[in-house]
């Protein structure tokens, strides 16, 4: 293999400066400093006020003031078998808070309880498969009238089963005074493409610590990148600037994959030496990437409508034949492909925190297994987003793995929906102030912390956040994702085909059972309520 490669051209490449966002993206509104998702920067009269992390304050005009729900319970049902599971961080409703981010969580639901004169109680229910006991529990509990539940949070790619939806309210139709959905705490692009006809029954807001976690990043080994000149240093500032000025794109990712260096110098491509770029086969080399080049696998209708956005869809051909380009070159190691690579996801973050890649797509965190192995890196690393598609791309986009949840809110006619308002409203706004810069810490410990530009791109990164509306409801629309982006996509990098056969054959092989999908769910949507 070549010894190394020198690719500075990322670096030193000037463009032009990228045009306004014209599409809608979680940014936070009523500011004119910044555009988090673009990276650009546009002028505004007056420095607006930042905290203690660099980021623009943006204040909550909910007063609680005058609430006191005189020690009535609310309680999440919440996926899960108890709070040291995953998903318990979403709730945050920790008996014995176990670090700091718990801790943040603990504090911010006693101020709620406190603020709003009412108890938090959360239960668990494991939640994986559409027949999972938390589903159950939300049907039981539904058609009882115990009315035991308040709010759920749910596995995404099965909290949005079709014998559920009828029980769930509809946000936008609800006497919800408290609920500000237009801020930023509240994730944007996900609501945006969840309603249908009016209808909103699921969100996510900085409370989903777990959707921000299985957000798809690239991660890069600043020393390496220093040592084989790819950066001047191990600040990492180069590669900041370069996504800053919205110039981070799939061309310079390209370059960089094609750097390999045979460490332990016996000719073979084995697991002992260093390469460009390093990914996993099961789906974080693919998912991803169908939101960060921008792609839509559906279209909205101007009656409502969906239909699917596949056929002569050139530039979803395109991306593919990029990808698969990508992920067959020689300085990419991809876990479950290599031969010899392993094939879960800890021979994958074993990988980068041993220092044998310079870039790694993956999740921004795992679980405590991974995080524990980056923080103990000997090289310092950092987080980019995902690269566009191009320049002339406005803004950055990530996808996000469907192991991550959603919250909705039970319906029933005695239900308290202000005080289930005002406690979801409490659970954002105060994740955003407090919660989602100690996820940083957790995330980056040790790793430039203090440095405002760093924090900056991560807010980039958790603002990329991106779903498409067939995405969300994937049991009800045939998983067409997998069928039409990941499987087809893998099946081509593993052979020898292109992506344009890849979409062709997927299609014809379910496009009859996804067109009646769409027919029934925006039937029920149209319908319902």
């Amino acid at each position: 293999m070549r010894k190394f490669l020198i690719l500075l051209l990322a670096c030193l490449t000037v463009l032009p400066t990228l045009a306004a966002c014209t599409k809608r993206n979680n940014t936070t509104p009523g500011t004119a400093t910044s555009d988090a998702a673009s990276g650009t920067q546009s002028p505004a009269d007056t420095e607006p006020e930042t905290d203690e992390w660099g980021r623009v304050i943006e204040p909550t005009d909910f007063d609680v003031s005058g609430l006191d729900f005189g020690g009535a319970k609310l309680t999440v049902l919440c996926a899960g078998n108890d709070e040291n599971g995953y998903w318990a961080m979403d709730p945050g409703l920790y008996q014995k808070p176990a670090d700091a981010l718990e801790m943040a969580l603990y504090k911010r639901n006693m101020q709620i309880e406190q603020d709003l004169g009412l108890s938090l109680k959360v239960a668990y229910k494991p939640a994986n498969g559409a027949s999972s006991e938390l589903n159950k529990t939300v049907e039981t509990d539904a058609k009882s009238g115990l009315n035991e539940y308040d709010i759920v949070v749910n596995y995404a790619a099965y909290g949005v089963v079709e014998n559920l939806r009828g029980y769930y309210m509809d946000l936008l139709a609800a006497d919800t005074p408290h609920l500000q959905l237009d801020k930023p705490w509240y994730n944007q692009n996900f609501i945006e493409n969840t309603q249908a006809f009016g209808h909103l029954y699921y969100i996510i807001g900085d409370y989903n610590l777990c959707a921000y976690n299985r957000l798809m990043a690239t991660y890069f080994n600043r020393t390496l990148c220093t040592a084989y000149e790819l950066i001047p240093d191990d600040s990492g500032d180069a590669l900041y600037d370069l996504v800053q000025e919205g110039k981070w794109t799939y061309s310079q990712l390209f370059e960089f994959a094609k750097f390999s260096h045979d460490l332990n110098g016996n000719g073979e491509k084995d697991a002992g030496d260093i390469y460009g770029l390093l990914s996993n086969a099961g789906c974080e080399g693919y998912d991803g990437f169908l939101y960060a080049f921008n792609l839509d696998l559906t279209v909205t209708n101007d009656d409502g409508t969906h239909e699917w956005n596949v056929s002569n869809n050139q530039k979803m051909t395109d991306a593919m034949e990029k990808l698969i380009d990508l992920w067959r070159q020689d300085g990419v190691w991809m876990v479950g492909k290599t031969p010899n690579s392993g094939s879960t996801s800890q021979d994958q973050y074993k990988m980068f925190a041993e220092s044998h890649a310079l870039f790694d797509i993956d999740v921004i965190y795992r679980y405590a297994a991974q995080n524990k192995a980056l923080r103990a890196m000997k090289d310092k690393y950092g987080l980019l987003p995902l690269p566009k598609y191009d320049t002339r791309q406005d803004n950055y986009y990530a996808g996000v793995q469907d192991s991550h949840n959603t919250v909705a809110v039970l319906y029933g006619s005695d239900k308290n929906y202000e005080m289930i308002s005002a406690v979801l409203e409490l659970f954002a706004s105060k994740s955003y102030a407090t919660v989602r810069p100690t996820l940083f810490n957790r995330v980056i410990k040790g790793q430039k912390l203090q440095d405002p530009q760093s924090i900056e791109v991560f807010d980039l990164i958790m603002n990329s956040t991106r779903w498409d509306f067939a995405d969300i409801y994937p049991t009800a629309v045939q998983n067409v994702r997998n069928s039409l982006w990941r499987d087809a996509l893998r099946t081509a990098v593993y052979g020898d085909g292109d992506g344009a056969a890849a979409v062709i054959g997927a299609l014809a092989t379910n496009k009859r059972a996804m067109n009646e999908a769409f027919r029934v769910l925006d039937e029920w949507l149209y319908s319902h309520y």
